[in-house]
């Protein structure tokens, strides 16, 4: 993968950030500490004076950050001149070490130790977050990128073996035109660094692993042989009777599901489980018509609900099922009474719904979420 190289001679006239972006997409790209107080019409005074020491803003942000984006883009218009001048100054004044030694205070800004020090000594993570910092307070819509930086001259045959330490992280600002655009930076010092060599011998070794296509291949590994016409459209076939298999025996599931519910009672001869699978046969319904139990509700409140909205009576199954609940045990002989009641429910429903809106809920998958709590 490569970079974007562009030169600057081509992007010191163009604006920063997209025409298209919104309101908040912006904000967002501009936020950093002290962005903020930009926003307000009284900026506080002592903003150029915060240089050294901690000086928190309405916010409790830090504005040594404002005042150092303020005194590096001072007088320049451009904000191409702006972000340059950034970088020039972080390149200039850093130093560049993995073990920077950073002592957080209670805010724990790891940004503030490596910037505002006489010895701006860090690593990359660090020169990032600074530089998209400060462009920000500059006005300039940016980002931080990540990915791996190596040195080309270790390749071999257009490879290159990257390690953990090749791991980097840049600044980037959205150039009208041009779209994200890197401003990297490029210490003045190392402190004790040297440069990671790659295993010469283990990139070899990954190369003659590779095959003509660029690919690993495991040891072993046989080409696949072509697959015949005949053999794809069978292979087609087979994947469409599997498919059909599937719904067909979904559809019928559904269906004993659905008729279990509606009409278990038929199965049933002892009279309280004929109860309850007739007022489970009315709650089903009800709800696939749209008018189930709501939370809290009771069924004789349900059962009056029903009757109010839709003229249909089923006042006496609740009340059977509220006596076999915690009543006795009903006898074989009053199983006609609950049939007869459960009749004129039904007669009911005939009366006030009609045959094809019933049919339709038969078909609706709705009481299958209540199943067992009605």
């Amino acid at each position: 993968s490569q970079a974007p190289a562009v030169k600057y001679e081509e992007l010191s006239e163009q604006m920063v950030g997209n025409p298209m972006w919104d309101k908040e997409v912006r904000k967002h790209y501009l936020e950093a500490p002290g962005s903020r107080s930009l926003q307000t019409v009284d900026i506080p005074q002592d903003v150029e004076s915060a240089q050294s020491k901690y000086s928190p803003d309405r916010y409790g942000e830090d504005l040594r950050y404002l005042s150092l984006a303020r005194r590096l883009t001072k007088g320049l218009d451009s904000p191409i001149e702006k972000a340059t001048a950034i970088v020039n100054y972080l390149s200039e004044k850093s130093v560049y070490t993995r073990a920077p030694g950073h002592v957080l205070d209670e805010r724990g800004d790891p940004v503030a130790p490596y910037l505002f020090a006489e010895r701006k000594r860090g690593y990359c993570v660090h020169f990032a977050h600074a530089a998209v910092f400060l462009f920000r307070l500059a006005g300039i819509p940016s980002r931080i990128g990540t990915g791996y930086l190596t040195d080309l001259q270790y390749s071999k045959d257009g490879h290159i073996l990257l390690s953990l330490a090749d791991r980097h992280a840049w600044p980037e600002v959205y150039i009208d035109g041009y779209g994200w655009t890197i401003f990297d930076l490029n210490p003045a010092e190392a402190e004790n660094e040297q440069a990671p060599i790659p295993d010469s011998k283990m990139l070899e070794d990954l190369m003659n692993k590779l095959d003509n296509l660029g690919q690993l291949s495991p040891p072993g590994e046989k080409e696949s042989e072509p697959v015949a016409e005949g053999e794809s459209v069978l292979a087609g076939l087979l994947n469409l009777r599997l498919l059909l298999f599937i719904v067909s025996t979904f559809a019928l599931f559904f269906l004993a599901f659905k008729s279990w519910l509606r009409f278990g009672y038929v199965l049933v001869s002892k009279p309280d489980d004929k109860i309850r699978r007739s007022y489970s046969s009315f709650a089903s319904q009800m709800f696939d018509l749209g008018v189930g139990r709501d939370p809290g509700e009771t069924r004789q409140e349900h059962s009056a609900r029903v009757a109010a909205q839709l003229g249909i009576q089923a006042k006496q199954l609740s009340g059977l099922l509220e006596e076999t609940t915690y009543g006795e045990k009903r006898s074989l002989s009053e199983t006609k009474e609950i049939d007869e009641k459960r009749k004129e429910f039904q007669k009911s429903l005939k009366g006030q719904i009609p045959w094809w809106k019933r049919a339709l809920s038969f078909f609706n998958p709705a009481s299958l979420t209540r199943f067992r709590r009605w």
